[in-house]
């Protein structure tokens, strides 16, 4: 059928999946304030509060970006002033799932990546990265 209306479904998809997560981000942006967006690069000294300021510590041992991110026992620790085993269970498989959403559009293609994004197609390089050597043998 697709054919028929002159569309590529894949392409639809890949636009309706885009507008769905733009206005996804937007909404989640809204509900920050301009100073806590401003000071998520270093929320341990921003307008956080410690129940905040340990679930972003978490969020960051379990981005994309930190392979290696681990929940130590001081993490856990501090979590668990604020959060219960249930609680933390929920953040991690929702962070996991927001990760696994966020890998699955980088590996198929489906949102435009800024220059200084770390998931670049092979044979690119992010900006702050040596250049991939392509010499042929």
């Amino acid at each position: 059928h697709a054919a028929q209306h002159g569309h590529d479904h894949a392409e639809l998809d890949q636009l309706r999946i885009t507008e769905v997560l733009a206005q996804a981000l937007v909404q989640a942006r809204r509900q920050l304030t301009e100073a806590e967006l401003d000071a998520l690069p270093d929320y341990e000294h921003g307008p956080f509060t410690p129940a905040e300021r340990a679930a972003l510590a978490l969020a960051d041992e379990m981005s994309l970006t930190k392979p290696l991110g681990q929940l130590t026992p001081g993490l856990y620790e501090r979590l668990r002033q604020h959060f219960s085993d249930a609680e933390l269970i929920e953040l991690g498989m929702i962070m996991a799932v927001l990760c696994g959403m966020a890998k699955f559009l980088f590996v198929f293609d489906l949102v435009e990546k800024e220059d200084s994004c770390p998931f670049q197609p092979a044979g690119q390089k992010p900006v702050d990265q040596k250049p991939v050597d392509q010499k042929k043998s």
